[in-house]
């Protein structure tokens, strides 16, 4: 990842100090070692160069087919009854030419209304906003799971337009007539093909069904698949006309089968592929020849393309190489097969090429929850407060843990992810993080998100308050990047080092200083409490003490940044990280493993170690393979989720 001039040339302050030198049976004297680190931007650095043309608050109103505009709509008037930063006003056609560098600056907020529902003209637009340092705040669940399409290009008079979905451009494609049928399925003779499989034991069942819609249809029942099994058609008598180039059939899936391969073979032997989408209901597909890969076979033919009107047979079926992690019982219906010149079909891909980016995309960063009583903002987080009861709505989506900010010294991080709000069950329970801000160090890469999917969940009063005070937030500089202890368990006699670094970039705060305090977690006593020297861009590191900590003993160790307000005389929490904090004896106790004739032994008895393939819950849906894999690293760990 470039890192910013900024970054190469922060200022690391720090305090070497004496190891422990005293710790009783039950008590620990451990020494704090403090370290303080400051990562300034200047504003120049923060712009990123020239001006954009405008700055501020951009607030999509989505008027896409089957979006809701009353968000965006609420939140502008919310915007406008308030002195804040100035606002803008722009639907999803006018992104297509305004979400670019000559329009829009890379410090304005960008907010994305029930952003499920979006053009799939906008991915490289908005992944090049964030990319250049623009901030977004997404509502509405994971980005572009609803997609759209213009039918046609427009220019900036957004003359004519017109938005086509995958539903409306499925009803369209059925009415495109089949002009030649390859199977009348009602005679018996078109019927008879043969089976491709791996295992031909299992008890896979092709057959021909009576349909109140397409009259005959094939029927597959395919138990325990494990490899590849295919319908294969008997060979054409009438191969399709060169003018078809499309192939059409309509295919359903059973409730565990969610693709189709399809398979032409040529007469000279080459073999082409195609996987589709299968839905519980009836639908109608229409591939051009394109849409075929050549499979390994005839190797003069890999750089050449699909001829229908070569076409000697075809299949339906699954196969692991083409239908992967459908195994087991799978069962699919197919009708219709046959093949048209495709006039009037209109060609759109519905793939969505948005790069993964934690909170926004793809589908998979979100979860659904169940026994979800409450939303309420995260205790530990000291970014936003709510005032009023927030509603939960009827489904609730949420997104998995993370590991916190906390911890101090080759940390290893690429970016800070706070949870702002939290869904917890009746008992209490943490069903999951329903909003989070996400930012890199430099404070150049910077989004939020809001789990929730249902749109009149941002219409309350006490969510639209959220929505300006998380906006006006990420507006403005001073952030904790990271802070606590080096580990949250230390032994006896081990120094405890604490430290921490803060992001600063056009901070509107003045005069900041960071606290650290050690409290006990059960009475939340305070037996520890350091403020660091107050300075704009710097902060001075601490005389170190020597403090006691019990050993067994649950401590909170939290980092806090804060405003000095001179004029009032009151401090105000800016940020926060909390971390746990405990002191360790191992037990000397315990009996050695010995060997004897071959085995290990403890006090006589067998002894056998288990090796356990463990995966803590913070690594779901993680992109980050190195913070996946490597748990254990301060970047990936975090005893509040794995513990």
């Amino acid at each position: 990842m470039k890192k910013s001039a900024a970054r190469r040339t922060f200022r690391l302050l720090s305090v070497t100090m004496e190891p422990p030198i005293r710790y009783g049976k039950t008590r620990l004297t451990a020494s704090i070692l403090v370290l303080i680190a400051i990562l300034p931007l200047t504003s120049a650095q923060a712009q990123g160069g020239r001006m954009r043309p405008e700055g501020g608050v951009w607030i999509m109103v989505n008027n896409l087919p089957g979006a809701n505009k009353d968000v965006g709509k609420e939140i502008l008037t919310y915007f406008a009854a308030m002195k804040g930063p100035p606002t803008k006003v722009v639907h999803p056609a006018e992104l297509l030419h305004e979400l670019d560098p000559d329009s829009i600056r890379s410090d304005a907020v960008l907010i994305l209304t029930d952003c499920g529902t979006l053009p799939l003209e906008l991915t490289d637009k908005i992944a090049d906003f964030l990319d250049r340092g623009g901030r977004v705040l997404a509502l509405g669940g994971t980005l572009f799971r609803n997609p759209v399409r213009l039918e046609r290009e427009v220019d900036r008079s957004y003359a004519g337009l017109e938005w086509t979905t995958p539903a409306l451009h499925d009803k369209e494609m059925e009415t495109i007539p089949l002009d030649h049928l390859l199977f009348d399925w009602k005679d018996p003779s078109h019927r008879e093909g043969g089976r491709n499989t791996n295992k031909a034991s299992h008890p896979t069942v092709y057959q021909f069904e009576s349909d109140p819609r397409f009259e005959t249809v094939l029927h597959a029942q395919i138990e325990d698949l494990d490899g590849w099994d295919q319908w294969v058609s008997p060979n054409l008598k009438n191969p399709p006309d060169p003018s078809q180039k499309f192939t059409s059939f309509w295919a359903k899936g059973g409730a565990r089968t969610k693709r189709l391969a399809v398979e032409w073979r040529e007469t000279d032997g080459s073999r082409w592929f195609a996987t589709v989408p299968l839905e519980p209901k009836w639908k109608r597909y229409l591939l051009p020849e394109s849409a075929f890969e050549f499979w390994e076979s005839i190797p003069a033919r890999k750089e050449t393309q699909l001829d229908l009107s070569h076409g000697q047979n075809i299949s339906f079926g699954l196969a692991l190489s083409h239908t992967g992690g459908l195994t087991g019982d799978q069962e699919f219906w197919v009708a219709d097969v046959g093949t048209t010149q495709g006039k009037g079909v209109t060609q759109f891909d519905w793939d969505v090429d948005f790069p993964v980016r934690e909170l926004l995309y793809p589908h998979y960063q979100t979860y659904s929850c169940t026994d979800t009583q409450t939303i309420v903002p995260r205790r530990e987080q000291a970014l936003l407060t709510i005032s009023g009861e927030i509603e939960t709505p009827k489904e609730v989506q949420a997104y998995p843990a993370r590991p916190q900010s906390f911890g101090w010294i080759n940390t290893n991080r690429d970016h800070r992810l706070v949870p702002l709000l939290e869904a917890r069950s009746s008992s209490g329970d943490l069903r999951g993080i329903v909003a989070a801000l996400r930012f890199d160090e430099d404070l150049e890469s910077m989004w939020a998100a809001v789990s929730i999917e249902d749109p009149a969940f941002y219409l309350q009063p006490p969510m639209l308050e959220f929505v300006r005070d998380l906006v006006l937030r990420m507006m403005q500089g001073d952030f904790l990047w990271e802070g606590g202890s080096t580990q949250p368990t230390y032994f006896p006699g081990d120094p405890i080092q604490v430290g921490a670094s803060v992001c600063h970039r056009n901070s509107p705060y003045g005069e900041t200083f960071v606290r650290h305090t050690i409290s006990e977690a059960s009475s939340g006593r305070v037996i520890y409490l350091r403020d660091h020297p107050k300075g704009k861009y710097e902060i001075s590191s601490a005389t170190a003490e020597k403090i006691e900590l019990q050993v067994g003993v649950e401590y909170l160790l939290t980092t806090s940044l804060i405003q000095d307000e001179h004029q009032t005389g009151e401090e105000r929490v800016l940020d926060r990280i909390e971390q746990p904090l405990t002191v360790w004896r191992p037990n000397t106790e315990l009996p050695w493993v010995t060997v004897s004739e071959g085995e290990f032994l403890v006090e006589g008895d067998p002894w056998k170690p288990y090796g356990v393939n463990y995966m803590p819950s913070s690594g779901v849906s993680l992109h980050d393979w190195e913070a996946f894999e490597y748990w254990l690293e301060p970047r990936g760990y975090d005893p509040t989720i794995i513990d």
